[in-house]
């Protein structure tokens, strides 16, 4: 699925990394905004995420289908209730067609590692590709892999230290023009992470907007910014089940939970509804 050409700009000033949903619907957001400069880089031969990874016998989702949806391209040929395996891959390559973001994917092209450039305020994305290494230029970007943002800060020693933490699971501080999409605390129990996706789709394109009206080349999250929403995130999550005295993969050693969000989906989509400018620092 590598793109044309002519679909594709020689240095991207997006880079999405991954083509699972969460991939493939930020670039349907990108395109229906009138962005056409992002590549989604595939380390596979094909899209489709955990979808096209995980086949064996019986796999299927544990969410309605009709959950398990993009909003905005329902599906009401659903063969039964919790979608198989693939139903769902054949449901997100079919989404890819239609809105037209397969031309602009690059597959078997693994993201190696990126480092933020201060002084030319650009994120650097290695990328291995059939056995060869090459480096692009990104705007924006946004990846779980050996990352360095502002002043060598190294995400990956970072949340080493005590578990991955984010702002709204999709800013990290210190790290500018980063977007997360089903980063830390944003899992689920109890909904479909589809609309979890949509809400952080729907919040980084809010980023961008502001990039725009502002004319600021980045927005970098403010620490405190980070570091109250986590406090509060961890005093929220007291009351749940998921610290009940039952240690769990959600958890780290020592007890902090850092996959999953503590309250209601709805409360989540509220947050992430519009960007709140002064969380950030901008940079012309």
């Amino acid at each position: 699925m590598t793109p044309a050409s002519s679909a594709q700009p020689a240095t991207p000033r997006i880079a999405i990394v991954g083509s699972g949903f969460a991939g493939i619907g930020m670039a349907i957001r990108l395109l229906q905004m009138g962005i056409t400069s992002f590549t989604i880089y595939e380390a596979a031969g094909d899209i489709g995420g955990t979808w096209r990874d995980n086949t064996y016998p019986g796999a299927a989702c544990d969410v309605p289908s009709h959950l398990y949806s993009f909003s905005f391209e329902p599906n009401p040929a659903w063969s039964r209730a919790f979608g198989g395996q693939a139903e769902i891959f054949a449901y997100l390559k079919h989404c890819a067609r239609k809105y037209g973001v397969d031309r602009y994917v690059r597959c078997n092209a693994r993201v190696a590692a990126m480092h933020f450039d201060e002084a030319r305020q650009t994120w650097q994305v290695d990328i291995d590709s059939n056995g060869a290494r090459e480096s692009i230029e990104a705007d924006d970007v946004g990846a779980p892999f050996d990352v360095t943002g502002l002043d060598g800060a190294d995400l990956g020693a970072m949340w080493l230290r005590d578990g991955p933490e984010a702002y709204l699971g999709t800013s990290i501080a210190n790290f500018p023009n980063f977007f997360m999409i089903v980063g830390p605390n944003t899992g689920l129990g109890h909904n479909s992470m589809i609309y979890m996706i949509e809400s952080q789709v729907q919040y980084i394109a809010d980023c961008l907007r502001v990039l725009r009206r502002r004319k600021a080349r980045t927005m970098n999250l403010r620490p405190d910014v980070q570091r109250d929403f986590n406090k509060r995130l961890q005093k929220e999550m007291q009351h749940s089940v998921w610290v009940s005295g039952c240690h769990s993969w959600y958890q780290t050693k020592s007890g902090k939970v850092t996959a999953l969000w503590p309250g209601f989906t709805f409360s989540f989509r509220k947050r992430t509804r519009r960007v709140r400018p002064h969380d950030y620092r901008f940079a012309p």
